[in-house]
């Protein structure tokens, strides 16, 4: 990673078991990464959950899970609505002044809740987020609308996650309609279903594939190259994109993928007239796909 210019792991709660492996690895001591974890917030429907006290619990569950002494960004998954807002932001900055963690974050959040939050921590003194997580790939574009110019007025940077789509970009028609994968409306709460399995999307796809073949590269190459030189991102906000991967290999290929630079303008062009084409369609984040 640090070859390829990449220090930071992002993890969370909600990703089952991410949190105590990376703290038995060592990765925020011995390998010096920088961590980033979010807590489960509208995610967690426990009697109790997200009060003041119970965010510092949380923010210190997390800290020894991952074996550090704090972690960069903080965040919360997605919108609380079991306790009062101002509690839990409370709790958010009780942990911040006990050095739990530098920055701030929020995922998932609506513009509306965001410019909440955002005024909340300003009026009482609170740390303010800025760092904003989301959904953001060339046929998820969205928070391109409301969200990110909101983020630029309020100095956020925005972290895009699912840049080739969860996966989506990387398929064929065939591969979706055949069904088996996290595609299918009984895999992951129907997530990706819900997200990208429409008329629209489906057509699209075929065009997508067939811009990459004229282009000369990969359909995954393609996705991560356009978010991370040809979409609404820019460096001089502190935007960055979040990246996975299921072996040291494809991590390092997805790597490389990002160090490429910008496409062929008609690559671009072609991107475009899809997204134009789907954006009717277009669903915000896996958060609404799931709480609807």
């Amino acid at each position: 990673m640090k070859s390829h210019g990449s220090n930071k792991l992002d993890t969370a709660k909600a990703y089952q078991g991410s949190e105590l492996k990376l703290g038995a690895l060592k990765a925020g001591t011995e390998h010096g990464l920088d961590l980033d974890t979010k807590w489960l917030a509208g995610y967690d429907f426990a009697e109790g959950a997200n009060t003041r006290e119970y965010m510092v619990a949380k923010a210190k569950e997390s800290l020894e899970a991952l074996c550090v002494s704090q972690v960069d960004v903080f965040y919360l998954h997605s919108p609380v609505h079991n306790t009062q807002i101002e509690e839990t932001l409370a709790g958010v900055n009780d942990a911040h002044k006990a050095g739990m963690f530098r920055r701030f974050g929020l995922s998932n959040y609506p513009p509306p809740d965001v410019q909440k939050v955002y005024g909340i921590c300003k009026e009482k003194g609170f740390v303010l987020p800025t760092v904003y997580q989301g959904n953001y790939s060339a046929v998820a574009r969205k928070q391109e609308e409301d969200l990110l110019p909101l983020l630029r007025t309020l100095g956020v940077s925005f972290y895009a996650y699912s840049p080739i789509a969860g996966g989506f970009l990387t398929k064929t028609r065939q591969q979706i309609e055949a069904g088996g994968t996290r595609f299918s409306p009984d895999q992951m709460y129907g997530i990706y279903h819900k997200l990208y399995v429409k008329a629209a999307y489906l057509a699209g796809l075929e065009q997508w594939e067939k811009i990459a073949k004229e282009e000369g590269i990969s359909k995954v190459e393609m996705a991560y190259r356009w978010v991370v030189y040809n979409s609404a991102l820019k460096p001089e906000y502190g935007d960055g994109i979040v990246v996975g991967s299921s072996s040291l290999q494809q991590l390092e290929q997805t790597l490389l993928s990002c160090n490429k630079g910008p496409l062929s303008e008609t690559a671009a062009n072609g991107i475009q007239r899809i997204w134009d084409s789907v954006q009717h369609e277009a669903g915000v984040d896996n958060f609404q796909a799931v709480m609807g």
